[in-house]
């Protein structure tokens, strides 16, 4: 411990200690040294008088140079031990005989030294002169040791040693007793200070004991406990007042947010009503007037949704509940997205809207594609607003440091300096008159800047007013690790093209696809340019293909076609027109036309389809493709008619006999009494599911000593350790809905393979390919035919399981909404289980994949479900097929309503139901008046009249489809009475 670190009490303690013991050291030190000089002269003395004496002695002897008696005088020094030598010398100075000390190295000189008395480091030196009647008759030499010297300063150390230590603990005792008068008031308020500290306890006082400065200490101490007690009272209430305040704010908060999504959704919901129904509307035969007026009704509709949706987002941005998903995703066909879904808005003022995106940007980045669709559509929505003429441009590419920086480029109004340091606040636009032209909520903006924010990027704009603005934000890129494999395309490198485009930016854009694309190009900005160059084929290469741009000023796209079809050079080159307006292929002289923005990939394709040879037809009808069968007997167990059908027309055109089960239970019975070669089982279904019931089939298997049976799991959850979960319980497979062909004969190949008959080679022609990503219809017959070439069947076939799924599903958002608001998560996931497998074996993929991302929120317990994104569009998108999927219903039910309609104009109870059907189909106000009608035929029919006013009650809420039912079950017992009535 170092003595910064000390107790005061030791501190003083021993400082007191160490004053003393230097007072002491230097007293000591003093004595000593003057003790030694007063015994050195002492010694000098005691040593000259020895001379002296020894000299009178010798004189005699020394007179008449009698060596030895000389010698016997000075043999009598031995008794002094401190006498090194000694030495008598003649008056000439020569010796007449010296004495040695024993053991002693010193030795007299042979001549007589000068007179004097040395002092050295080892010994003392006297030379004295022998005088006899003051005449000299010789000297006398003496040399002794400081022996005694020694013995006197040792004896010396020792008795001041003995009497400092006794004074050292005498003055220890003394100060230890002493320093608790001082450190005692210091120590109480340490401990006070530190009992102050641990219990908060601020009214605590140290007493004082003194009035000198400890003292003053103490009062100091005390006048700040109590400031410290004041405040902290004061503090404490105005924590308290503050707590009340939060917690008034968070509820308001929590209030404010539960009320917008609350009424968000209960806007939505007859919104979504209102816009289907409108689309619906402006596909039936109307005159001008009334589809100006369905066009201007469903605009307004979709602008009220994107205020619904702006306030929504704000409000869960603001309560910091806005979460962001890091997913694999395709950039490239986002942004190619977004440029289409808003090339309408931007071809209705004529402004080019054009999309590129750089060489150098990954194709599969991880990133969240909801919000980035939401802030280029915000950015891009705002750039063709504020853009009445010139062009709005999207571009993506890879900055120096490695980040993704998309630009939005417009040519419209501008933004000062001025008004751009409040352009990102909420509820803010440039000025109030922009507001007032322009309209809009001021919140895109601002939900833009958080939304990059959150995605670690930074949202900024370069604008000047009337010169146009850029709005540009940079997020970090993140290349995902498992990407797929991109499949190569077509090689259309080394051809010769030329661009017609009178756009510069649509130029460069072209231009750079064709550099990727290993393509060389002539580039002109009109179409005088390009027949002037045309003119003259010698001076140019052999020109492969032509992209030519619609609107042009002087001569546009179709008059251009026309010159180059009239020059005999170019009579059969290959057209290809970008238009901003919808266009028929079948326009004169255009073998391809493409609506701008065009999409990169099918701009790609369709140049190869121009520029590469035709295949020969016979290669294309001869290309063989193995059509394998299975001699097999499996079981099929699925709690869904749809999807037994579904997977059960798989595998019978594999040639395997199918039986049918709907639980694990009744498989059990069924393996118990037939011998399956496999067994397809689904996860999820009532009485008994297939983990259980593969469990009782492998334990039986076990018990028995019985060969395994082959057991193939088939499940919609497509989740991380689904996998795992079902080979756990004894699965050997898994076959995750949607189900395909393919994935089907694969699984059977892998368990089947002793039961392959032959692979027979059948021949397909090439024929248009159809996936379920692509839009879903507005047409019941093109959703049919669409899905029959998906899936492979029928037309008929597929029509009778669309109306199997329209039946069973018709009321699935009702459901699930109710399952959701009572927190029954559990049931919301086996609805949601069973419908999204469903619907992806019917090829309805965007069905599937939203029902997969609701399925993750509810693994994660997300209690706003209900207002999340995925909810709301897979309400959108299951509303929407089944407005298309109804005729189906009705359809199957014209037979009976045949019998019931009347072609005059009386109103019967038979036609009242009629229209009251075709009403509550159209949703139509007028079904309340009609429900009114035929109350008044029931007046008398009690039980009938309990159904109609069950129909107003439904009506009056807006229900439509429950009304619609009853009104089913009415049709139903008349059909009975009439079959009836016929016996």
């Amino acid at each position: 411990m170092k003595a910064r670190d000390l107790s005061i009490r030791k501190k003083i303690v021993l400082l007191i200690t160490a004053i003393t013991a230097c007072a002491l050291l230097l007293a000591s030190a003093a004595i000593i040294y003057n003790s030694r000089a007063l015994f050195v002269i002492r010694l000098q003395k005691d040593m000259s008088i020895l001379a002296e004496l020894t000299a009178m002695n010798s004189a005699a002897a020394i007179m008449f140079e009698e060596q030895k008696g000389a010698g016997k005088m000075l043999a009598n020094l031995q008794s002094d031990h401190s006498i090194m030598s000694a030495a008598l010398y003649k008056v000439d100075g020569e010796l007449l005989s010296y004495y040695v000390r024993e053991k002693s190295n010193s030795i007299p000189p042979h001549h007589l030294p000068r007179i004097s008395n040395q002092i050295t480091q080892n010994s003392i030196r006297i030379v004295q002169a022998i005088i006899i009647d003051n005449e000299q008759v010789g000297g006398i030499y003496l040399e002794s040791d400081l022996s005694r010297l020694n013995e006197f300063s040792q004896q010396l150390l020792y008795i001041l040693l003995s009497i400092s230590s006794s004074i050292l603990f005498i003055v220890m005792g003394v100060s230890i007793r002493l320093q608790a008068i001082i450190t005692r008031p210091i120590i109480n308020l340490t401990r006070l200070t530190k009992k102050v500290s641990q219990s908060n306890d601020f009214s605590q006082r140290a007493s004082k004991t003194a009035r000198d400065e400890i003292g003053t200490l103490i009062d100091g101490f005390n006048h700040m406990m109590a400031e410290i007690q004041l405040r902290d009272d004061i503090l404490q209430n105005n924590n308290k007042e503050l707590s009340i305040a939060k917690q008034t704010a968070l509820n308001a908060s929590d209030a404010k947010s539960s009320f917008l999504a609350n009424m968000s959704h209960e806007i939505r919901t007859p919104m979504n009503g209102v816009l289907g129904m409108l689309e619906l509307l402006a596909d039936t035969p109307l005159n001008d007037e009334q589809y100006e007026f369905a066009r201007t009704a469903r605009n307004s509709g979709f602008a009220l949704l994107d205020v619904i949706n702006d306030i929504l987002d704000f409000s869960k941005i603001e309560a910091g509940k806005l979460d962001i998903e890091n997913i694999d995703m395709e950039l490239l066909p986002l942004c190619e997205d977004v440029s289409a879904l808003l090339s309408d808005k931007a071809h209705e003022k004529n402004i080019e809207l054009t999309c590129f995106v750089c060489s150098d940007v990954p194709h599969y980045i991880i990133c969240d594609p909801t919000r980035l669709r939401q802030i280029l559509l915000n950015l891009i929505g705002n750039a063709i607003k504020f853009t009445e003429s010139g062009e709005v441009s999207l571009q993506v590419s890879v900055t120096n440091n490695q980040r993704l920086k998309f630009s939005i480029k417009d040519t419209g109004i501008g933004i000062s300096k001025e008004q751009q340091t409040k352009l990102f606040s909420a509820f803010t636009q440039a000025d109030a008159s922009t507001t007032r032209k322009f309209g809009g909520t001021g919140l895109g903006l601002s939900i833009s800047k958080q939304l990059t924010e959150l995605m670690g990027g930074e949202i900024l704009i370069d604008s000047e007013l009337n010169q146009g603005s850029t709005f540009y934000f940079e997020l970090p890129l993140k290349v995902a690790s498992n990407a797929p494999e991109i499949q190569p395309l077509h090689n259309i490198q080394n051809k010769h093209i030329i661009i017609v485009d009178d756009n510069h930016t649509n130029r460069l854009i072209l231009e750079n696809y064709c550099h990727n694309w290993g393509l060389s190009y002539l580039s002109y900005a009109s179409a005088k340019e390009a027949l002037s160059a045309l003119n003259k084929p010698n001076d140019l290469p052999h020109i492969d293909c032509a992209i030519i741009d619609f609107h042009m000023p002087e001569m546009d796209g179709l008059q251009l076609a026309e010159k180059i079809r009239q020059h005999s050079h170019y009579a059969k080159l290959p057209l290809l027109m970008l238009s901003s307006s919808n266009v028929s292929n079948t326009m004169p002289n255009i073998d391809i036309c493409l609506l701008k923005p065009a999409r990169q990939t099918l701009l790609f394709k369709s140049l190869a389809k121009l520029i590469l040879p035709k295949p020969i037809a016979s290669e294309q009808a001869t290309e063989k493709t193995p059509s394998v069968q299975f001699n097999a007997h499996a079981l099929l167990v699925d709690d869904n008619n749809i999807n037994q059908k579904v997977a059960g027309t798989f595998l019978q055109r594999l040639g395997l006999k199918i039986d049918y089960c709907d639980n694990g239970k009744s498989a059990l019975e069924s393996i118990n009494q037939n011998d399956y070669d496999i067994v397809f089982m689904d996860c999820h279904m009532p009485i008994m599911d297939g983990y259980q019931a593969t469990e009782t089939i492998r334990r039986w298997e076990d018990e028995n000593n019985l060969p395994r049976l082959p057991i193939i799991a088939m499940t919609a959850n497509v989740l991380k350790g689904d996998r795992e979960q079902c080979i756990l319980a004894g699965m050997d497979d898994y076959l995750a809905k949607p189900i395909q062909q393919k994935f089907v004969t694969a699984i059977l190949h892998t368990w089947l393979s002793a039961h392959l008959q032959q692979v027979v080679p059948t021949l397909h022609t090439e024929k248009t390919l159809v996936t379920p990503d692509q839009e879903t219809p507005y047409s019941l017959q093109s959703l049919i035919e669409k899905h029959a070439q998906i899936l492979n069947f029928e037309p008929q076939n597929i029509k009778s399981l669309l109306h199997d799924f329209y039946l069973q599903y018709q009321n699935i958002i009702p459901q699930l909404s109710h399952t959701l608001e009572q927190q029954d998560y559990q049931s919301t996931k086996d609805i949601l289980h069973r419908f999204k497998g469903t619907a992806g074996n019917l090829g309805f993929q965007a069905l599937f994949d939203l029902g997969t991302e609701i399925d993750k929120q509810l693994k994660q317990s997300n209690k706003n479900l209900l207002q999340s994104a995925q909810f709301i569009q897979l309400c959108q998108h299951t509303q929407k097929l089944m407005l298309i999927l109804q005729p189906l219903h009705s359809t199957e039910n014209t037979p009976a309503l045949d019998s019931l309609a009347i072609k005059n104009n009386s109103a019967s109870p038979d036609a009242l139901i009629y229209q009251l059907t075709q009403q509550l189909q159209r949703q139509s106000h007028k079904a309340s008046d009609s429900a009114q009608e035929l109350e008044s035929y029931f007046q008398s029919d009690p039980e009938n009249l309990k159904t109609v006013h069950s129909i107003q009650h439904a009506i009056f809420q807006l229900d439509y489809d429950p009304a619609r039912q009853i009104v089913d079950r009415i049709i139903q017992d008349l059909k009975q009475d009439n079959s009836q009535n016929h016996a």
